[in-house]
């Protein structure tokens, strides 16, 4: 569900003189950039996840389509997560061409498969049940080569940084159940992908903005509860049975237009009522907010303007980072803790942050 965040808080060190600070604070980023580094290394494949072809160079595959990022970007810098949580060890800001990628499929493979969806002239009209196959695609071979990765660093956790093993074997063990859904839910959309049905899919909310929104996004949501309070996703069920089922969202700023929408595989009829109670909200200002909420709360891999006013992003902090939190401990009752996890994420809180969707935030082309 979450990014993983290095363990390292250097925002409150009074007593320590700033060259002494700075000092630590360039070896703490080193040190996150040779796990992060190391891990991914360790985690690479020698075949193309796609095609099976052996491949010495795979793709800098972008999480969704680069449009969308320069379409946000200025002098070629977008702002993301960190921009909000300011972590003193990452950077404020990324560049168009090293944000959201990941090494999964060859060069061959990238150009082809995603080819409809990442035109942005094929956005005129409702995206067809391939495009949505293709997204989905996307959004797996992305959790897919997170999960790895993960289940890589947590090995070096234990072994460089002395984590409990304990800890570090768990979360392995829930990297691989997810690991396992993830290529199984590839596999479907690979299969929709090649022959696409118009019922694959469920668009339960889809809307064309006349405006361009200050973000971007492309992922899977593990939607805990709806706006009633009634639960989606138990994820602290313990029935190895129990199947998490996501809904993919999708933020597209384009040139002059922004598309937002969700969607979900057929047969994932937990969601129904989550969108009936969506699409009766007053006014299309409100669904957003909802949207927006859920955008912020549960993910860190969305990216944003870096126009954004600071005294904005400063209010985003009360949702930001949640998920990592709610996912870092194993609660002793798993009743107790799934109605804990509702009041985390409860949407009626919807209207406490600012909505970055809303025509307000919208960017101005011209400048």
């Amino acid at each position: 569900m979450s990014d993983i965040y290095f363990p390292f808080d250097l925002s409150d060190t009074p007593k320590i003189d700033k060259e002494k600070q700075k000092n630590e604070l360039i070896q703490a980023r080193k040190s996150l950039s040779r796990l992060i580094k190391d891990s991914k290394n360790q985690a690479k494949l020698g075949k193309c996840y796609h095609c099976g072809n052996e491949c010495d160079s795979f793709c800098n595959s972008h999480t969704l389509p680069a449009f969308c990022l320069r379409n946000i970007a200025f002098n070629g810098k977008v702002a993301y997560s960190n921009t909000i949580l300011d972590l003193p060890i990452m950077n404020a800001d990324k560049g168009v061409n090293e944000a959201g990628t990941f090494q999964l499929i060859c060069r061959d493979c990238d150009s082809k498969i995603f080819q409809d969806y990442e035109n942005p002239d094929n956005y005129e009209t409702i995206p067809s049940a391939k495009m949505l196959a293709q997204i989905d695609m996307k959004n797996n071979l992305k959790n897919i080569s997170k999960r790895l990765m993960e289940i890589e660093m947590y090995d070096l956790m234990h072994e460089r940084l002395r984590f409990n093993e304990g800890w570090t074997q768990a979360k392995s063990a829930v990297g691989d159940m997810d690991l396992k859904e993830f290529k199984d839910a590839y596999i479907r959309a690979k299969n929709h992908s090649i022959k696409p049905f118009e019922r694959d899919y469920y668009i339960g909310f889809y809307e064309k903005l006349p405006y361009v929104v200050p973000v971007a996004f492309q992922g899977t949501i593990a939607l805990i509860s709806d706006l009633e309070g009634n639960i989606i996703n138990n994820i602290y069920n313990p029935d190895a049975k129990y199947k998490i089922q996501n809904t993919a969202l999708c933020i597209f700023p384009l040139k002059e237009e922004s598309i937002i929408m969700m969607f979900v595989e057929k047969n994932s009829n937990r969601y129904a009522r989550f969108f009936k109670q969506l699409r009766k909200l007053d006014s299309l200002d409100d669904q957003l907010s909802v949207i927006n909420y859920i955008l912020f709360s549960y993910t860190e891999d969305y990216f944003l303007s870096i126009n954004i006013p600071q005294k904005v992003l400063d209010e985003m902090l009360s949702v930001s980072g949640k998920t990592p939190e709610l996912m870092s401990f194993t609660p002793p009752d798993s009743r107790r803790a799934i109605e804990a996890a509702k009041e985390i994420f409860n949407l009626q809180m919807r209207h406490s942050i600012p909505n970055l969707l809303s025509k307000d935030f919208a960017l101005n082309r011209e400048s």
